[in-house]
């Protein structure tokens, strides 16, 4: 059900910004680490990757080889070595909002393999439409969004993913969805005089 999935995303998110209130990043947000309480909700669990702001300038012992977080649910960032931030977490939540609502992965098999930035650039998203039919456009443009391989294209707010989820965008609409005075009103206006 499309709505009992965006009520569990909007929890999620509410456990993400508490987290990012106190300079946390989750790091590995995916189905199993969120439990669903029947008293407080979606709860996310297992903090064993998250990043601490003014833990990682401490020097540790040893050197990971891998980054954290799991293959399918981690931002592009993690594969690139680049630094990750609070969009990283709001990838991995889209990833986990379409699984759920498709049970496939936005960019399919070919996701996990990538390493490098032109791997990542030849990925193409799938239309979460296009696995399930009960899935607005309007959603699954705003999945696109949060899911996007370049974080500078990924939502500036968590509060605007949220919107997004339970209101239409109009930039998420076809354009044939609109009506035509707002499509073209200078082309209506005209039509109207004439």
């Amino acid at each position: 059900n499309v709505q009992e999935v965006t009520e569990i995303a909007r929890q999620i998110l509410r456990g993400l910004r508490a987290m990012h209130r106190q300079e946390m990043l989750h790091q590995d947000l995916k189905p199993s680490n969120v439990i669903i309480h029947p008293e407080r909700g979606a709860v996310i669990i297992d903090y064993g990757s998250t990043l601490v702001a003014g833990i990682h300038e401490i020097a540790t012992a040893f050197e990971r080889e891998r980054a954290l977080g799991t293959l399918g649910y981690s931002a592009p960032e993690y594969f690139l070595g680049r630094a990750p931030s609070r969009m990283s977490d709001l990838f991995s939540l889209g990833v986990l909002v379409y699984e759920a609502l498709t049970g496939q992965m936005p960019y399919g098999e070919a996701y996990e393999r990538c390493q490098t930035v032109r791997d990542f650039s030849v990925l193409s998203y799938r239309p979460a439409t296009r696995f399930n039919s009960h899935v607005p456009v309007w959603l699954d443009g705003a999945l696109k969004k949060a899911v996007s391989i370049n974080p500078q294209f990924r939502y500036d707010s968590y509060s605007e993913f949220e919107y997004d989820l339970e209101h239409p965008n109009p930039k998420f609409l076809p354009n044939d969805a609109a009506p035509f005075i707002e499509r073209n009103p200078v082309l209506f206006w005209k039509i109207a005089a004439g």
